[in-house]
């Protein structure tokens, strides 16, 4: 990883055991003098895109081997981090984000079956309508639920005005004498005990509103739901049928 000084993946093959990739057979590092401080060395170069604050040639390498890969990583959205640079046209060839149509797809949720195997994302999704009965347990949480919805929300300013579209949807509950509480930014106190305990014990719904509109991003917060006994209310610009 050519920008980054902390290894947040993993160093070595760590990242790629953990992970259960096919192959393991690789080493990840940011160490740019481990082949002889030659980068040309490497077979691949990762570029964490939010690292780069400038983008001048003098904080890339001066030098690229013809058989190297340049990557282009990133695990935030597209709005948070623009490319406009006509300078990096072409200079990548692959891409490792979380898009569905990346080179290397890492989302940051997987929808697996009892069996283990990934379902979704994928660009293409057969989802099994075959329904399990619920057990005692998830009947008693859902009994002494009563208000309808909640939200907890940390981060107050996004370029898609979330909060604003929020507040309007709660006028539209309080309209028809439903509770949509929202917990932070100026709304309410997470109660005694933690927001999410909250959510497990008295709300049916939590709306999920992502921080971007951008395609395919869907990050762990609509995890958040289903392990509070809630149905997931979401907003975002991804596709959520795949």
């Amino acid at each position: 990883m050519f920008n980054d000084t902390e290894n947040k993946i993993g160093e070595g093959q760590k990242a790629f055991i953990d992970r259960d990739c096919r192959y393991v057979n690789c080493y990840l590092t940011t160490k740019k003098d481990f082949l002889n401080n030659d980068v040309t060395n490497f077979n691949a170069i990762v570029f964490d895109i939010n690292k780069i604050k400038m983008w001048k040639k003098m904080f890339f390498p001066k030098l690229r081997s013809y058989e190297q890969k340049y990557i282009f990583y990133s695990d935030v959205s597209s709005d948070d981090v623009p490319i406009c640079n006509i300078n990096m046209d072409n200079y990548f060839n692959w891409t490792w984000t979380y898009k569905i149509n990346s080179d290397i797809v890492s989302p940051f949720i997987e929808v697996k079956d009892l069996k283990g195997n990934v379902v979704a994302p994928r660009p293409v999704v057969n989802w099994n309508s075959n329904m399990t009965v619920l057990d005692e347990d998830e009947i008693k949480h859902l009994k002494q639920k009563k208000k309808a919805m909640a939200w907890v929300v940390t981060k107050c300013h996004t370029r898609n005005n979330r909060l604003l579209l929020a507040r309007r949807l709660r006028r539209g509950f309080e309209q028809n004498d439903l509770i949509f509480d929202i917990y932070g930014c100026g709304h309410k106190n997470c109660p005694k005990g933690g927001c999410m305990k909250a959510i497990e014990r008295e709300y049916y719904f939590y709306f999920v509103a992502e921080a971007s509109f951008d395609e395919d991003y869907v990050t762990d917060e609509v995890l958040a739901a289903y392990h509070h006994y809630a149905v997931p209310v979401v907003l975002g610009g991804a596709n959520y049928r795949r």
